[in-house]
């Protein structure tokens, strides 16, 4: 299981027992709520009991000032009920304020104040000396009525509200009493259903870490194998696996990486890398750098990249191709390098020896044109020398030596020219691409005129790079054979060859045009041209001229493309090969087994 849907289980059956218990505290809140307002209700009513009976009093003090009049004199007495009259006045409106919420009690005490203002104007009158008529006896029981009728009314209203409050504090125990029963009540069932939840829940949490937990197993189970699997397939494969940290410690050697650099995969294990892999430039044998900066990774990659002589621990040395790719960590930082390398020797020398073949057979191809081209200044040569010892004008001497000179140097030129095919520099040297084609073309002079062939040329600035002389007239040569032979009788072929300058994605250098008047090429021809042992000749073709002018090309850094020539006057097929001023990659390594010199020499 996902550790996200295992965490979502866990927060689930955690929710239901906060969830219940949010929702009996929600329950207790409103009961609680509720017994706080029939609480202030019961508090209202005894404020309202509180104030009617000061307002019994108030109104009794009243009465008696108002009947010892007799006494004290109406003026003293009248004195004394003037301020009552205005706090009872007062506790009245204060009274009338209060929000009984009785109809009966509203009324009352709409009465009561009625009946209190007649009392009053009656206690007024009577202080005053004013009976209108009445006897003393008269005035003091209509007084006396009306008050009987104020203190009549005041207790109709104490016993209401002492009703009322009855009623309520009945009610407020009731609520107490349902409240417990409703929190004894929840109680029980929140836990019953708490228990019933979180069972359910935890049965699920169980079963989901179960099963993640199986998962596990079966994930690292996978794993196991798949680490086995990977184990072996790399101490299968025939190249060499060099694993290290970004501190440039081995952590991981094949069998194949531990036999090419003998070392064991225990001795390796902890050294640092460029013990381990020790390489060295082919030719020069000087040790190659090695740039090791985890903030520098691409170049740290480029400094592991490419071939080298790889010097073994116990003194063996092989050719190897070698690329390093970087690893990265949780957090996408640089975390170490893998190194891949495999055993290239006998392939180089195969395709070395493929190569010199294919050298032998263009010299096989040119022997009898070269032949001829040399016989015929030779003959010249032997009768001029005749003419020379029968002539006995010093003149004419003269002119036939000058003559035999001419055919002498030509004869040399050509065999220098062939001679070049085969001998071959360490390092680049300056190389004038016109004159080294006009060369090769001195060679294939007798083929073009045996088969009728015209041969235009074209050059245009200095035409002057560097790189190695032999190769590129082998490659010269194979593309003029191939357009002769594509042109075939009367054919035409064009050669162009002119400066080219730097552009956004190669520099400056040479640029070479051969065009043919053949038929051109087909799709399917056009695709296969470049591989080994093909050919369209049959079995006049090696199937490897094209393969080795391509490693050559891009040995010197240039590229080489063949394509249907769109002019309409050569309609055939256009090679187009561009080379750098200076050789930008040693792709191949020039060292060249004795056996096969050997068979150059022969």
């Amino acid at each position: 299981m996902h550790p996200d849907k295992f965490r979502r289980l866990l927060a689930a059956a955690l929710a239901v027992p906060l969830v219940a218990l949010a929702a009996l505290g929600l329950f207790f809140a409103v009961l609680l709520h509720y017994d706080a307002r029939a609480h202030g209700e019961l508090n209202q009513i005894d404020n309202v009991v509180t104030a009617t009976e000061q307002m019994q009093d108030l109104i009794g003090t009243q009465e008696a000032l108002a009947r010892r009049h007799e006494i004290a004199g109406g003026a003293a007495q009248q004195s004394a009920l003037a301020p009552l009259h205005t706090i009872t006045r007062i506790r009245m409106a204060e009274l009338q304020k209060m929000a009984l919420g009785d109809p009966r009690a509203d009324a009352l005490l709409e009465t009561l104040n009625d009946q209190y203002l007649l009392w009053m104007g009656w206690a007024q009158e009577t202080l005053a000396g004013k009976t209108f008529g009445l006897t003393i006896a008269q005035n003091d029981a209509r007084g006396w009525q009306q008050m009987s009728a104020i203190h009549k009314t005041l207790r109709e209203l104490l016993n209401l509200e002492h009703a009322r409050r009855e009623r309520q504090a009945a009610a407020i125990a009731r609520f107490k009493r349902h409240t417990i029963e409703a929190i004894a009540l929840s109680a029980l069932l929140l836990g019953l259903l708490l228990a019933t939840l979180t069972r359910q829940s935890l049965t699920r949490v169980s079963r989901s870490y179960r099963k993640a937990l199986d998962e596990q197993e079966r994930i690292s189970g996978e794993l196991a194998r798949s680490r086995q699997r990977l184990q072996t397939t790399l101490e299968s494969i025939g190249e060499g696996v060099l694993c290290c940290d970004a501190e440039g410690r081995v952590t991981f050697v094949n069998a194949t990486a531990a036999k090419l650099t003998g070392w064991s995969t225990a001795e390796a294990i902890g050294q640092a890398a460029q013990d381990v892999f020790v390489i060295v430039e082919e030719s020069s044998r000087r040790p190659r750098e090695h740039l090791w900066s985890a903030e520098a990774v691409h170049a740290l990659l480029a400094s592991w990249s490419g071939q080298s002589l790889l010097l073994g621990r116990d003194g063996s040395e092989y050719l190897v191709d070698h690329s390093a790719s970087p690893l990265q960590g949780a957090e996408r930082q640089f975390a170490g390098m893998v190194l891949v390398f495999r055993d290239v020797t006998d392939r180089l020398r195969t395709e070395r020896a493929l190569q010199t073949t294919e050298k032998l057979a263009v010299a096989g191809r040119l022997a009898a044109s070269i032949a001829h081209e040399i016989h015929n200044p030779l003959d010249a040569i032997a009768n001029l020398h005749y003419l020379i010892e029968t002539e006995e004008d010093p003149q004419l001497q003269r002119e036939h030596l000058k003559m035999a000179k001419q055919e002498l140097a030509r004869t040399i030129q050509i065999t220098r020219t062939m001679l070049s095919l085969y001998r071959e520099s360490e390092h680049p040297v300056p190389v004038i691409m016109s004159e080294l084609t006009q060369g090769v073309l001195l060679l294939l002079e007798r083929r073009a005129l045996q088969q009728n062939i015209t041969v235009e040329q074209s050059y245009e600035g200095h035409c002057r790079i560097e790189g190695f002389p032999a190769e590129l007239r082998q490659v010269m040569t194979n593309v003029l054979v191939n357009a002769m032979d594509a042109a075939g009788q009367g054919g035409r072929i064009q050669v162009r060859i002119e400066d080219q300058s730097a552009e956004e994605l190669r520099g400056s250098g040479v640029l070479i045009r051969v065009v043919d008047s053949g038929p051109g090429l087909s799709s399917d021809t056009g695709n296969r041209l470049f591989k080994p042992f093909f050919t369209t000749k049959g079995e006049a073709g090696t199937g490897l001229g094209l393969w080795v002018s391509l490693g050559i090309v891009q040995k010197h850094g240039g590229s080489i493309r063949i394509y249907n020539s769109c002019e309409s006057s050569l309609p055939g097929a256009c090679v187009e090969i561009y080379l750098p001023a200076r050789v930008l990659q040693l792709g191949a390594n020039r060292l060249v087994s004795e056996e096969v010199h050997s068979a150059a020499m022969v």
